[in-house]
């Protein structure tokens, strides 16, 4: 009877340490996740700005830092790194699709009230000259933290689209009531040039969201 509950115990304590594991094993695959996806959005985004893209996806990671990004809970145990890889460059390839089309859309006038106009239709967000508020910031984040398998819709993209064609400063910001009360998205109210981003901020990115 002794040696069968120490057995137990002993179980007990291994299934304990397996799950632990597990639980570690499963953060850093999301947390690579995260990283992956947002160095082949900087990849893909080069295509759609004339000159330097660093600038536009600099905002777009910042922008989804301060919505609090996180990949969703998936059942990683289904994934290997092959299908997991597969599955990952067909979200890729729709995303430069729609992204391209969205370019397409958009056109060539970028007067600011006509592309925040553009910008809050896209969105589903109310725009305010050259402001537009939005209900959530799912669409801040929909291109890093959806599960894995999951292929975005179009409109999924047209955040990023949008900022690749704007290619100019713009704030994001949890509106006034809060984080619960939506985000607004504006042209910077005072004149004066934005910062260029540091060589390395991609992987300093990187990094801010794996802490996350």
């Amino acid at each position: 009877m002794h040696a069968d509950l120490r057995n137990a115990l002993e179980l007990a304590e291994l299934r304990n340490e397996r799950d632990h594991l597990l639980r570690a094993k499963l953060v850093v695959q999301q947390q690579g996740l995260l990283g992956s996806r947002l160095a082949s959005l900087a990849m893909l985004g080069a295509g759609f700005v004339r000159g330097d893209s660093n600038a536009a996806m600099h905002r777009y990671a910042r922008a989804a830092l301060a919505a609090g990004c996180s990949v969703r809970d998936a059942l990683w145990h289904q994934w290997d790194h092959a299908g997991l890889l597969q599955a990952e460059a067909r979200r890729g390839i729709s995303i430069a699709q729609a992204l391209g089309r969205w370019q397409g859309e958009f056109g060539n006038d970028r007067t600011p009230e006509r592309a925040f106009a553009l910008l809050a239709q896209a969105l589903g967000g109310q725009a305010q000259g050259r402001s537009v508020r939005l209900p959530s910031a799912a669409s801040l984040t929909a291109l890093l933290d959806a599960a894995p398998g999951e292929v975005p819709p179009s409109d999924a993209t047209a955040w990023l689209a949008w900022l690749l064609w704007w290619n100019a400063p713009i704030q994001v910001n949890a509106s006034e009531g809060g984080v619960a009360d939506g985000w607004t998205l504006q042209a910077p109210t005072a004149d004066g040039d934005e910062p260029a981003p540091p060589h390395d901020w991609l992987e300093r990115m990187i990094e801010q969201l794996a802490e996350g």
